[in-house]
């Protein structure tokens, strides 16, 4: 079910002559996503491309990436149930297979469950792409896992702090960049991914943040990883102090036949480099028609 709604102006985030529409998608009874869909005045034929970010991302973070996408394909932009602008009727869960949940609906209800496409799913989102790939649940033509995680160790104290914070919110949030800067992000290396953070929580919803990140302390997909039968690429930042490099590495390397390429920080990993690496795998695969 589809719902046509245009509160907001995303034309700084396409190419010139891409044409914009906001839609919430109904992935269950209690739950609309907003979707946001970019079509460009001529794609070529090319796959339309499924972008969905990661934990609380926020589209501010993809500009780039949106621009150089959509000059060329339509981009179905998906802001998963954790996220402030998703529509929730009633107490739902929020653990990583739960939202993950949402993402097969929303192809579903896009109208290319059938159809070819390329998935490109950040960080959080990733992880729970790679669970649904496992369980064939989603069926791309390519998967680009960026940033992925396969566990989420976070320290006790946030932990406690998602108990009893969510009302202090506003006077935690300094606190929380703080020690970020100073104790989980080398900002001199990825300057970039600390930004990228700052954006998701100055936007998040406190309530919704707060139980997913509990969610996900008790996440892993180590055992998922060897199910995987499409076709995969992950794409890592070695730089990246917030998520694990290695452990990127390693998920690549779990999934049969998956390739893996390194752009270093989360500024390239969320530039137009992403579509140009995409753009040669593809190209590569055949999946554009001749």
């Amino acid at each position: 079910m589809v719902n046509k709604n245009s509160e907001s102006n995303f034309s700084a985030y396409c190419a010139p002559q891409t044409t914009w529409a906001t839609q919430f998608i109904k992935t269950s009874a209690n739950i609309s996503l907003r979707v946001i869909t970019f079509t460009p005045s001529a794609n070529a034929n090319l796959p339309p491309i499924v972008l969905i970010p990661g934990l609380a991302g926020v589209i501010d973070s993809f500009k780039d990436l949106l621009v150089e996408l959509t000059s060329t394909h339509t981009v179905y932009y998906v802001e998963t149930r954790e996220k402030g602008s998703a529509k929730v009727s009633s107490p739902v869960g929020f653990s990583v297979p739960d939202i993950a949940t949402d993402i097969p609906a929303a192809i579903q209800a896009l109208g290319l469950a059938d159809k070819a496409y390329v998935m490109i799913s950040y960080s959080l989102a990733a992880s729970g792409s790679a669970v649904l790939l496992a369980n064939k649940m989603l069926n791309p033509e390519l998967a680009v896992l960026v940033q992925p995680s396969a566990s989420f160790p976070w320290p006790r104290w946030l932990l406690a702090l998602t108990w009893v914070g969510v009302p202090l919110y506003g006077v935690i949030k300094p606190f929380v960049k703080w020690y970020m800067r100073n104790f989980t992000i080398d900002i001199d290396k990825d300057r970039e991914i600390y930004e990228i953070n700052c954006r998701n929580l100055d936007q998040a919803n406190p309530k919704r943040l707060a139980t997913t990140v509990r969610a996900m302390a008790r996440f892993s997909i180590w055992e998922s990883l060897p199910k995987i039968e499409a076709t995969c690429l992950v794409i890592g930042a070695s730089k990246d102090s917030f998520h694990s490099h290695n452990e990127a590495l390693s998920i690549s390397k779990a999934i049969r036949g998956c390739k893996y390429v390194d752009l270093v920080d989360s500024r390239r990993s969320h530039s137009k480099e992403v579509a140009l690496v995409i753009e040669k795998l593809v190209k590569d695969q055949s999946y554009y028609e001749a």
